[in-house]
């Protein structure tokens, strides 16, 4: 069956590819005049108020961009952004709606040529238009575009626009911008401040962190946690470029006590990344502080690291822990994988101190997988501790409920069942069974 078209999108159809197969012949001004012609032809119905008049126009024009953006087309992009252009700059009489269209058209477009014209644009009457403008402006790749929202950033008297300016700069990763954009950072404005703090810590060029490092000297109150936010960004950035050390000076100054706690939280996270194990001795020494988030930060911060060396010392540590931090320690220990867990297991069984007895048989029951089963089930028989056996019959039933085929499953909850003495595991093993079975009824 044929496909309806509208008359619009027929002569749609029909004025792109003659344009496309005339372009090839036209010299450029020739072609772009035709492009003036064929938009001028759209432009009422893309200033239509009914949205749905608009969609036809606007999708021409869009099929005609997707045309002559196409590779090996660069003598058709040029004249077509031209075109668009013409007829949205501020003498064309061309209605807001179809202007903020062209404009829209010409973002992922647009090159040098549009440049001169877009810079007009910055200071149109029309808010809507400058804004859109602006936006086209700061995803032009051309090196003049960078140039014009430079120059822009500098002259803006109205803190709101030298703001949208610096946040053009900081999402190109200007880095020839980087000098003014730090004198930015100490301006009277707290929020041009602000914009010029965070723009910095986008840009992240060699310039850059050196201008935020030279800014954690002495903060201004009200930016500090923003200076703090683009060191960190910072010392990321080092240390995918391979400049770990330089990373970690970064972050010893946001760990330095003089900090708020929410910084030096974010210096221990940094450091551990910067440093890796050479941080253990800083990480193990906050572990044991009385400070109970940065203990977590810390206890997270060690979790991450890979290898037996650091579960070896995690269980070293447990000699001289609190209750509070052994507790942490084991349910780190269980989170680092089958050997550790093991250690963990071993601590459930033999464990002397009864901080970190109750803490191993909680981490084995939560965290344990397949190869834990075993040890809970012996801790569920043959505890002298009312809570530990429960605690480690749960966890039993935690994996036993996934483990074999159904008919392996049912015994070990059977099994289960045998063990438990108060109504809450006993309603859990029911549940557990009643799956079991309720999946046997669907093969």
């Amino acid at each position: 069956m044929m496909k309806k078209y509208t008359l619009f999108t027929l002569l749609t159809l029909t004025a792109t590819a003659w344009l496309l197969n005339t372009a090839m012949a036209a010299p450029a001004s020739d072609l772009e005049k035709q492009y003036i012609d064929k938009i001028t032809e759209w432009i009422p119905g893309m200033s239509d108020p009914d949205v749905t008049k608009r969609k036809d126009p606007q999708q021409a024009l869009e099929k005609m961009c997707h045309e002559a953006g196409a590779p090996g087309k660069e003598t058709e992009r040029a004249a077509l952004c031209k075109a668009m252009m013409a007829k949205a700059n501020a003498d064309a009489d061309t209605p807001k709606l179809a202007r903020i269209w062209l404009l829209r058209k010409v973002e992922p477009l647009g090159r040098d040529e549009v440049v001169a014209d877009l810079a007009a644009l910055l200071h149109d009457a029309d808010a809507d238009i400058r804004e859109t403008a602006r936006r086209a402006m700061i995803n032009n790749p051309a090196p003049a575009a960078g140039a014009t929202l430079r120059a822009e950033s500098g002259k803006a008297d109205d803190g709101a626009w030298k703001i949208a300016m610096i946040n053009g700069l900081a999402f190109r990763r200007d880095g020839q911008a980087v000098d003014a954009i730090a004198k930015l950072a100490n301006n009277q404005d707290d929020a041009v401040a602000t914009a010029a703090v965070c723009a910095l810590g986008d840009i992240r060029t060699p310039e850059a962190i050196n201008a935020v490092t030279a800014l954690l000297e002495n903060p201004r109150p009200t930016l500090h946690a923003r200076i703090a936010e683009a060191a960190v960004k910072c010392g990321e950035e080092l240390i995918a470029k391979g400049a770990a050390d330089k990373a970690a000076v970064i972050y010893e100054r946001l760990y330095d006590k003089s900090q708020p706690e929410s910084i030096r939280i974010a210096g221990l996270q940094g450091i551990a990344a910067a440093q890796g194990t050479k941080a253990l001795p800083m990480l193990f020494e906050t572990l044991n502080g009385g400070d109970a988030r940065m203990q977590m930060v810390a206890a997270r911060s060690i979790q991450a690291m890979p290898g037996n060396e650091i579960t070896q010392k995690l269980l070293g540590q447990l000699s001289t822990a609190s209750p509070q931090v052994a507790e942490l320690i084991i349910d780190v220990l269980g989170q680092r994988g089958p050997e550790a867990r093991e250690a963990v297991a071993k601590l459930a069984r033999d464990a002397r101190e009864p901080a970190v007895k109750d803490a191993a048989v909680l981490a084995l029951a939560q965290l344990g997988d397949a190869s834990a089963i075993d040890a809970l089930l012996q801790i569920a028989k043959s505890s002298e501790n009312k809570t530990h056996r429960s605690v480690a019959l749960r966890g039993y039933v935690r994996l036993a409920r996934e483990q074999g085929a159904p008919e392996q499953r049912l015994e070990a909850l059977t099994a289960a069942m045998k063990l438990a003495n108060n109504t809450d595991d006993k309603k859990l093993i029911v549940s557990a069974i009643g799956d079991i079975a309720s999946a046997k009824s669907l093969d």
